[in-house]
């Protein structure tokens, strides 16, 4: 999908998932089809990360409404650069399709990236009972 090309910056250039095979593949740019369990942890989460993406596109474009899309703590295993990759995927998605998107996080650097890379696309409520207010 073009999830995980824009997630891993081309570096992988789509899943693939043989027809008769109970499997997934990340295929690299080269060619190369690798599977998930040769991959790093962060590459085989931006992997399963982009399927979702993927199928949350597809309802939006196929349901006369798309529901709502809900990533708990998928960002924990990725890396600075993975993670805004990962947001910018999320936000433009969302934008694309109007989907509703509930982020959750014990993470204060995937919230600063996410308020970062989202601004006013999202609001952000701490769940402790303290809200830190909207981003805008």
């Amino acid at each position: 999908s073009r999830f995980f090309a824009d997630m891993t910056g081309g570096r992988y250039e789509r899943v693939a998932a043989p027809v008769g095979e109970n499997r997934l593949y990340a295929v690299r740019a080269d060619g190369r089809r690798l599977d998930p369990a040769f991959l790093s942890r962060g590459t085989a989460e931006q992997m399963y990360l982009a399927m979702r993406l993927a199928l949350a596109e597809h309802l939006a474009e196929t349901r006369s409404f798309a529901p709502p899309l809900v990533l708990d703590d998928v960002f924990v295993h990725f890396d600075g650069e993975r993670l805004e990759r990962a947001l910018g995927a999320v936000g433009d998605l969302a934008r694309r399709h109007g989907l509703q998107v509930l982020m959750f996080t014990c993470h204060d650097h995937v919230r600063s990236a996410a308020e970062r890379r989202l601004g006013p696309l999202a609001e952000f409520v701490r769940l402790d009972g303290a809200d830190r207010g909207h981003s805008s």
